[in-house]
């Protein structure tokens, strides 16, 4: 599926790339792009994310990653 994430680069700090996302369709033949690339909400929903992944640690007993320690 040519065209459906934008390239991407996974570091340490940020598994998720860029983040655009956009939507594509089934016509019964192919699929259809049908909508222009999407701005995520980073600003509501990054910290919410992170503050179920400590939850999810703590629940867990992982230790979080250091991220700046790494290259």
């Amino acid at each position: 599926m040519k065209g459906l994430m934008r390239p991407l680069r996974v570091t340490c700090e940020n598994h998720e790339g860029n983040g655009q996302a956009l939507v594509q369709q089934w016509d019964g033949k192919s699929w259809k792009i049908v909508s222009d690339w999407i701005e995520p909400m980073r600003e509501v929903v990054r910290p919410k994310l992170e503050a179920a992944a400590v939850e999810e640690a703590k629940k867990l007993g992982y230790t979080m990653r250091d991220c700046s320690k790494e290259e």
